[in-house]
């Protein structure tokens, strides 16, 4: 299993000779594959000619330093309007199409999430909502090779004003959904969405089972979305949903996903601490990988 980390995090020191990307200092940081952030370049390139190129870039640039670009974060889902639907749906098309120009197979994108949806409210509405979107994605997944990893989200209580559940933040709305989709639909499941909405990671892994894809492996205190590293200790409510880290790996032994460990985290301190924070999490991965490799078949 290779470990990856969010492109967002790598930050090289000034002093530091390497490529524009920074992957030879996240290989030397410890890490052997990356989630790249396709939207950073999505706002930066509105040319196609432009932004294949810049992609084409990344993808020598991953080579050259040994990083296996495993994943995109692709971008275009969220807060659904009516005027802006067209808008997001080719956000998503030209999230996919750079996926596959930096030479990848995965590209999580959020769903247009009805703002109504909070708990089980409206869900059949945007259930549908999401699956028209998605559904506009297939002609271009096809015709690029790529699969859509959908992703455990939240939404905040509009009264109480705290984290509560939506659209597809019960696994098996997702599997239901993927189902209704097709084979180009897959699952990342959020480790700390999966807390934040009181759903266990290590049963959202195994209700995924084979559509796993996709991991955003980070930890929160239940209560807000933290992206902090793993076995971070938080006072938190002692009913609050906690991740078995451990028992994650199993989980993900026990179903056969052969994917990377992708943390999705924030590097905590000033930018001269970035490297000291991705070798300590490079640390943490090392040692979650050890769990999943000693686990029988």
């Amino acid at each position: 299993m290779k470990l990856s980390v969010s492109s967002s995090v790598i930050h090289p020191p000034k002093s530091y000779n390497t490529d524009e990307f920074g992957f030879q200092y996240l290989k030397d940081c410890g890490f052997d594959a990356c989630e790249f952030r396709i939207g950073d370049l999505l706002r930066k390139y509105t040319d196609d000619d432009e932004f294949k190129a810049k992609c084409l870039q990344v993808k020598a640039e991953a080579e050259a330093a040994g990083i296996e670009l495993y994943q995109t974060h692709g971008t275009g889902g969220g807060g659904w309007k009516p005027e802006k639907e067209q808008e997001m749906i080719d956000l998503m098309i030209r999230s996919i199409k750079g996926t596959h120009w930096i030479g990848c197979k995965y590209c999580v994108i959020h769903p247009a999430i009805l703002l109504t949806r909070t708990y089980e409210r409206n869900k059949q509405e945007s259930i549908d909502l999401a699956i028209r979107v998605y559904a506009e994605l297939i002609p271009t997944l096809e015709e690029y090779d790529v699969y859509c990893c959908l992703e455990n989200m939240w939404h905040t209580d509009p009264i109480f004003k705290h984290i509560c559940p939506t659209i597809l933040s019960r696994c098996q709305e997702m599997v239901d959904i993927c189902n209704v989709l097709g084979d180009r639909f897959k699952i990342c499941v959020d480790t700390g969405h999966g807390e934040l909405t009181g759903d266990d990671p290590v049963e959202m892994v195994r209700i995924a089972g084979d559509k796993l894809a996709a991991l955003h492996a980070h930890h929160t205190d239940s209560k807000s979305d933290l992206h902090t590293f793993p076995f971070m200790k938080n006072k938190i409510d002692k009913h609050a949903t906690r991740n078995n880290w451990e028992e994650m790996m199993r989980a993900l032994k026990d179903i056969g996903y052969k994917g990377a460990i992708n943390f999705e985290i924030s590097v905590p301190g000033p930018v001269e601490l970035n490297q000291a924070g991705l070798e300590c999490l490079a640390a943490i991965g090392r040692y979650l990988v050890s769990v999943y490799e000693k686990h029988p078949e």
